[in-house]
């Protein structure tokens, strides 16, 4: 009985949260497409491409100087908070500070002294030296920020985590642009509002949590000693700071190779599709800032029902809104691209719809994931990862030469679905947890259902973005529809929207399994 109580308490609580990060989410993304399509409306496909390397080159280089700390503070720091050990996680997130102070001095560094040979001799555009050049500032920047909103997330205050990385972020970036626009500064407002937009938030965002959480400031206790404490939790980063890399590598391995093999056209052409594909990671992003602290907070207290019962109902969440967003990239590739970046590039259809299929399986991928990093498995991820990073960067050396961008799309594609895969028995092997639930098949059948409408409806209405949007309103509401009359919600469902509704739960709904 007290489980069910903590499970319900869990749901409740992921449901909430979700609604807080779905409105940071949303707002993101708006702000960040916004700022994307300003970009390469204005300065082209070419300075657009230009821009995407950059921050790609900065991203892996802030993963080196991180070496996974974050993700480890992400995993000790509610461990220690259950345990009641609070000198524990001041300890460790002091360590972390001075750790990450000498690896963020090191990789701008190495980043701003290399930026010639990188730009010259690897990408052969002369351009991009400035850019990586200022976005060295960006490395130590960003590798405090994400340690404070690893803090925020570590102790449940999600609707901050949102605020700061969500909203404040890149609010804060599109304003600067506009400004400095506005001042005739060129491409070089694309530079300084990237990076004037992290110091700004990383400014806010550290005045927030030492406010908000004292005591991770105050003066450590000299005569407590925890000898081999920072190395254990070093032990479990560093393997995800490989897993971390490689993951990148594994992601950004499609541009990468557009960028040595093409064109940077061709990579703003790709990278117009690869944001939209990227739609479809919200529904994981909305439960996982606070899903990974309790299953974890939950495993550690014994409660391994709810574990179990907390990522099936997620996984089901997360098929259930992506299935028809996925559905209407898959119809409507072109159309969509030309409504948010304009006609020139269209071109990125094919490559939207290959896209579309494997960020869809990769939703997944997140939960199964969690769940190996809970039982401690980082090495297993480490390595499956790197395999099928290797695996993805011979697709795409293989494709890319032949097919351009779409055969970049393809490759991703089939590599994700791999990964997906492997990952999901491996969570079944090691903690006896598949994130699925037998309801997910009366989702499956809706969808199909509502596609075949879909399909139909679109060969007789004039596509334009007015139609676009009343057919794909009227093709969730279908969805919607079917989702209740073939019985898709069950009782965790019901219980949570009545919950959210502020009504008292009806027995007899909680007869669906």
């Amino acid at each position: 009985m007290k489980d069910k109580k903590n499970l319900d308490k869990s749901l409740e609580s992921l449901a909430k949260s979700a609604f807080v990060v779905f409105a940071g989410i949303f707002l993101s993304k708006t702000f960040v497409y916004i700022y994307r399509i300003i970009i390469a409306r204005k300065f082209g496909a070419n300075v657009y491409g230009i821009f995407s390397l950059a921050i790609m080159l900065a991203g892996l280089l802030m993963l080196f100087a991180n070496i996974g700390l974050t993700e480890g503070l992400s995993r000790y720091i509610p461990k220690f908070r259950g345990s009641g050990e609070k000198d524990k996680i001041t300890y460790i997130f002091k360590k972390s500070i001075s750790v990450l102070l000498i690896t963020g001095v090191i990789s701008f560094i190495i980043l701003f002294g290399f930026s010639d040979f990188i730009s010259e001799r690897l990408f052969h555009e002369p351009q991009l030296v400035v850019f990586l050049k200022i976005f060295s500032f960006l490395v130590p920047l960003n590798l405090f920020f994400v340690l404070f909103l690893a803090v925020l997330r570590s102790y449940e205050k999600i609707g901050l985590y949102s605020l700061f990385s969500n909203i404040v972020l890149p609010l804060t970036q599109l304003i600067l642009i506009f400004i400095f626009i506005f001042m005739g500064l060129n491409i070089n407002s694309i530079i300084l509002s990237y990076l004037g937009g992290f110091f700004v938030t990383l400014v806010f965002t550290f005045v927030i949590c030492k406010k908000k959480i004292p005591e991770l400031f105050k003066k450590e206790d000299k005569k407590a000693k925890y000898p081999g404490l920072f190395k254990e939790v070093l032990s479990y980063s560093w393997p995800l700071l490989i897993s971390g890399v490689t993951w990148k590598l594994f992601s950004w391995a499609d541009s990468f190779a557009i960028g040595y093999f093409k064109t940077a056209d061709d990579v703003g052409l790709y990278n117009s599709a690869v944001p939209i594909a990227m739609l479809l990671t919200i529904s994981s992003q909305m439960f996982m800032q606070l899903f990974f602290p309790l299953v974890t907070k939950s495993y550690f207290q014994g409660d391994k029902e709810s574990v179990k019962q907390l990522s099936q109902q997620v996984g089901k969440w997360i098929f259930a809104i992506n299935l028809p967003f996925a559905i209407l990239l898959f119809f409507f590739p072109e159309k969509l691209i030309e409504i948010l970046f304009g006609t020139p590039y269209i071109g990125a259809g094919n490559a939207l719809r290959f896209l579309s299929v494997g960020f869809f399986m990769l939703s997944f991928f997140d939960i199964s994931t969690r769940l190996i990093s809970m039982k401690g498995k980082s090495k297993i991820i480490l390595f499956d990862v790197s395999i099928m990073a290797l695996f993805n960067l011979a697709l795409n050396i293989a494709l890319v030469p032949r097919y351009g961008i779409t055969g970049a799309a393809a490759a991703t594609t089939l590599s994700f679905t791999i990964l997906s895969i492997i990952l999901v028995v491996q969570s079944k092997a090691y903690v006896s947890i598949i994130p699925m639930r037998r309801k997910m098949l009366n989702v499956l059948i809706a969808g199909v259902i509502s596609s075949i409408a879909l399909f139909y409806l679109r060969e007789i209405i004039v596509l334009n973005i007015f139609s676009l949007i009343a057919l794909s309103a009227l093709f969730i509401l279908i969805y919607a529809v079917l989702l209740f009359v073939l019985k898709g919600l069950d009782r965790n469902d019901f219980l949570v929207i009545r919950k959210l509704m502020g009504r008292k739960n009806d027995p007899s709904l909680f007869n669906r399994n």
